[in-house]
């Protein structure tokens, strides 16, 4: 099943497990990504990839619990297994 989805990117492997880690407690679906260090400005960076319909929660969880997140990608097709 093909679904929007949208990524937010962090500048360490350690945030992006921390917000992976919360996203589940409350139940989001998210996979863990490494991003083309190519395409992105701040060079090598981690990213989580999640259903668009969840980013209000997925932005929520992450200010709530202090994980500092550098942008939020979005509006892509993909499917999160």
């Amino acid at each position: 099943m093909n679904l929007k989805f949208d990524i937010v990117t962090f500048a360490t492997l350690t945030h992006a497990m921390k917000a992976r880690k919360y996203l589940g407690k409350a139940e989001l679906k998210s996979k863990l990504i490494k991003l083309d260090s190519t395409k992105t400005v701040m060079g090598c960076t981690y990213g989580l990839e999640f259903n668009s319909k969840d980013v209000y929660d997925v932005i929520s969880i992450l200010r709530r619990n202090g994980i500092d997140y550098n942008h939020v990608i979005g509006g892509a097709d993909g499917d999160i297994s």
